[in-house]
């Protein structure tokens, strides 16, 4: 077992917080297949997931991850498993018409599981295609019921601790100055491509150390973001996902929308630029929002009271009669 960013005590909370789940939902073990979802239980965070891979999270006892062959040594290196609990399965099966490393997988998991087990699946995974569902029913054998079961980990991972909480200031702090140069750096006549190159380098370089000079060797790098940063500009600002192009920017909106990464916990914001200046009736928009964001946004405010008050700031009428909508 390798030093994982978080320790032994907060892995086993959140194995616990799951099998208890587990319990709720009536099953003997989960088939994790969610990246995110296997990097919160483990701390497992290699670029593997392009081909199948799966965590079985057992209602009792240990975890089991099943990943690539070439990946098993850093899977038990670089997390909190140890290395017998982790397999690798053979490179003859990858990519192959004929045979699906679901089918590798599903024998091993069979072998620990009661004939008559049930089992869950994250149904909602994107990185669980049919295919490979439909390899890990038929391996399972006829006895094993197989349950389809959405965000059950996902659902856990929202109670964040504090140490999750710590990384994810440290993401925010990425994202305010990766804003920063986005605010710079955006102007008419700069290509949208070259922004983008300027403001994910500072996404990657990350921030100094706390309360310290520019040293950035001391501080904390970022990650590469779930993301690239969007920027909507021209016609393409009606369109909210759309990539950058080469062409400059002009006068006009621009939707800005980026997050910091650190761990893989992410800090995320959009904001509006306007280059040239802005229209009446957008300029008053923005004044009222601001006003309403800072009525609402306050510190110990859980955030359904705080967006109750913006919005209501926002609908209400001005003392004149004018409507701010």
């Amino acid at each position: 077992m390798a030093d994982a960013l978080f320790g032994d005590e907060e892995y086993a909370d959140r194995l616990a917080r799951t099998q208890a789940l587990l319990r709720e939902h009536g099953l003997d073990a989960l088939i994790v297949t969610d990246p995110a979802n296997t990097y919160y239980l483990t701390g497992y965070a290699a670029h593997s997931f392009n081909v199948p891979q799966a965590l079985v999270v057992p209602v009792a006892g240990e975890l089991l991850l099943a990943v690539r062959e070439i990946d098993a040594a850093s899977a038990w290196q670089t997390t909190s498993l140890a290395e017998h609990h982790v397999l690798g399965y053979p490179e003859s099966y990858v990519q192959q018409a004929d045979s699906h490393p679901m089918e590798w997988i599903a024998e091993r998991v069979r072998d620990r599981l009661d004939p008559a087990a049930v089992v869950g699946v994250e149904s909602d995974s994107p990185y669980h295609p049919v295919r490979a569902h439909r390899a890990l029913v038929a391996g399972l054998g006829g006895g094993v019921e197989v349950l389809e079961i959405p965000r059950l980990v996902t659902w856990v991972r929202a109670v964040k601790s504090a140490a999750e909480i710590a990384i994810m200031r440290t993401a925010a702090r990425i994202t305010e100055q990766a804003v920063a140069v986005a605010q710079d750096v955006i102007r008419p006549g700069v290509r949208q491509c070259d922004a983008a190159a300027l403001i994910y380098a500072e996404l990657i370089r990350g921030v100094p150390a706390a309360g310290g000079d520019d040293d950035r060797m001391r501080g904390a790098g970022g990650d590469y973001p779930a993301i690239p940063p969007l920027l909507l500009a021209g016609r393409n600002a009606a369109y909210p996902h759309v990539a950058w192009s080469d062409e400059p920017f002009g006068e006009g909106a621009v939707a800005l929308e980026l997050s910091g990464a650190r761990h893989r916990y992410h800090a995320p914001v959009a904001r509006t630029l306007h280059l040239g200046p802005p229209p009446r009736e957008l300029a008053r928009l923005a004044d009222i929002t601001g006003e309403g964001l800072g009525r609402g946004h306050r510190p110990g405010t859980g955030w359904p009271r705080a967006a109750g008050s913006a919005i209501r700031w926002g609908s209400a009428s001005r003392p004149t009669g004018a409507s701010r909508r």
